[in-house]
């Protein structure tokens, strides 16, 4: 393999690495629970604190 090969693979690595970052994680999200027949809408609340994360479920039918 030639040197200038070896080098575009590196930099190709380097700059696509670079690229790639982790989504965060902090947000709400929410879904439908369908549990034998029953359907049943989900909320998590995910927040960052000091010592990582602290998630909440809300059940808006439940009137959690």
């Amino acid at each position: 393999m030639t040197t200038l090969v070896k080098y575009s693979i590196v930099l190709a690595i380097l700059l696509f690495g670079a690229s790639a970052q982790a989504q965060k994680l902090d947000g709400s999200y929410s879904g439908i629970l369908d549990v034998q027949g029953m359907q049943m809408e989900l909320i998590i609340n995910i927040a960052p604190t000091e010592e990582g994360y602290e998630a909440t479920l809300d059940v808006p039918a439940q009137g959690a």
